[in-house]
């Protein structure tokens, strides 16, 4: 299909007929030209190859919230309640480290900083109560708590410089900023960044392009919006689902705009609505062309020689 956006031809597909429980965390590999994503409820990591089109599976043992690139033949995963390695040939995982998630949170999403730090953002399980936090995964395999209070905690990102942490708590439509100090790994103050409230949907997942502009998954409305640096709105563009999720730059020259969804009627809830018309656009991967943006390659996380090599021993110990 293709829309007329912004004096713009904007061409929206399905990618494959493979449809996600909680489709999130799109991830680019510019090595391999291929894409990564989680079905966090499913219990999946999932690869695309658009060369070939063929899909291959993993199977998560806690759900999972995001991916990262290692550059070394295996994966970083958040899951539940911990960082790990997942060895892309056995499917073997290995516990790096414990987030240390309050006891009614677990990770939700989760990126690395521009120096190799995995950073997830925790949320509450019911999406009631702020017991969320930002949790930093150090080279040295410790992991410290970088702020509190979040209900549900989704987008992580920062500037293309990586001085700016982006942040939103999806329950309340806000989306912060922090100051970012690469070289520490510092936050500074929490600030408002932009006030969703009134633009329908919530923020979920986003990604930052090269002019360091924020583009921002609505999900709950069928609209990818995008703010310049100071928050004020430059662009929307609009899906065929409401289901959206999360989205990242992918493809030649990193053009590509890659978008996932969730199916909101295969998801547990206490206050689930009456029934609906279907959306017969959720769960599914979508690749949009002619946005006229571009993305930055994600980083690759960071251990220490000593941690990886810890690590890569348990796995041996474990598959022995």
């Amino acid at each position: 299909m293709s829309s007329q956006m912004n004096e713009r031809i904007i061409e929206i597909s399905t990618v494959g007929e493979r449809r996600s429980i909680v489709g999130e965390g799109p991830l680019w590999d510019p090595e391999a030209g291929v894409l990564y994503h989680v079905d966090l409820l499913g219990q999946r990591v999932v690869r695309y190859d658009p060369g070939d089109a063929s899909i291959l599976e993993w199977v998560t043992p806690e759900l999972v919230a995001a991916v990262a690139p290692t550059g070394a033949g295996s994966l970083a995963v958040a899951l539940g309640q911990g960082f790990h390695l997942l060895n892309l040939s056995t499917g073997l995982f290995t516990l790096v480290a414990e987030a240390g998630c309050h006891a009614e949170a677990q990770l939700t999403d989760g990126k690395v900083d521009r120096a190799g730090r995995f950073v997830a953002v925790s949320s509450h399980l019911g999406f009631r109560d702020g017991v969320g936090a930002i949790h930093q995964l150090r080279d040295d395999g410790t992991v410290r708590i970088l702020d509190e209070g979040f209900i549900l905690g989704n987008g992580p990102c920062w500037s293309p410089d990586g001085s700016i942490f982006y942040l939103s708590d999806s329950i309340r439509g806000l989306i912060y900023a922090y100051d970012y100090d690469l070289d520490s790994g510092d936050l500074g103050a929490r600030r408002i960044f932009a006030d969703t409230r009134a633009l329908g949907g919530m923020p979920d997942g986003a990604t930052v392009d090269v002019d360091g502009r924020i583009w921002v998954v609505m999900h709950g409305s069928p609209y990818i919006i995008v703010f310049e640096t100071d928050g004020t709105v430059a662009e929307r563009f609009r899906m065929p689902t409401t289901g959206i999720s999360s989205l990242a730059f992918g493809g030649e020259g990193l053009r590509d705009l890659y978008v996932t969804s969730l199916d909101p009627s295969r998801v547990p809830r206490d206050d689930a609505p009456d029934e609906v018309e279907p959306d017969r656009g959720v769960g599914l991967l979508y690749r949009v062309r002619g946005t006229g943006g571009r993305g930055i390659a994600e980083t690759a996380v960071h251990l220490a020689g000593q941690v990886a090599e810890a690590v890569i021993a348990d796995s041996a110990s474990v598959k022995e």
